[in-house]
Formats: C-alpha cells, sequence, structure tokens
C-alpha cells in the first residue's frame, strides 16, 4: 500500500457517477491526483464508507487539513483517509 500525503489542493465532484476526484499535495503544482467512486456493486458498509472519505475530503479541503490518503501502489483509488489536525 502507498499512502499521500498533503493539502486538498483541488477536487472535483460529480454526484451523479459518485466520483470525487482530488489532487493532494504540498502545492497546486506538486499534488497527485486520486479519486474515490462508488460502484453499484458496493455493498451498504463500502458505500457508506466512500461517503464519508468524500465528505471528509470535502472538508479537509474547505478547512485547508492535511490528509494522508491510502491507495494501492500504482492505483489511484482511496481506499482509506486520514485528516490531520
Amino acid at each position: 500500500m502507498a499512502t499521500t500525503t498533503g493539502i486538498v489542493q483541488k477536487l472535483t465532484l460529480d454526484p451523479a457517477s459518485g466520483l470525487c476526484c482530488t489532487w493532494i499535495g504540498p502545492s497546486p503544482t506538486n499534488a497527485t491526483v486520486l479519486f474515490v467512486i462508488r460502484k453499484a456493486a458496493d455493498s451498504v458498509q463500502v458505500g457508506q464508507l466512500k461517503t464519508a472519505m468524500m465528505d471528509g475530503i470535502v472538508s479537509a479541503h474547505v478547512a485547508r487539513r492535511e490528509v494522508t490518503a491510502t491507495h494501492a501502489s500504482g492505483d489511484s483509488e482511496i481506499t482509506s483517509l486520514g485528516i490531520g489536525p
């Protein structure tokens, strides 16, 4: 597993498709693009977890708080999210 830590520099939400695309890094010109997507096949619990991660990304972006996103090496889909103080 890999982690990406930094400020949420930019985000794009598409509620219709259940997609949250986010740019995380120390600056807008040095950020990694990662995403969270709700899939039709997701269980209710997984869907709620993904919605909570999207809410956390939005909150961190507004508050300019640092996040740590965990994702598989070579993959951009966020599997867990931590928000710093």
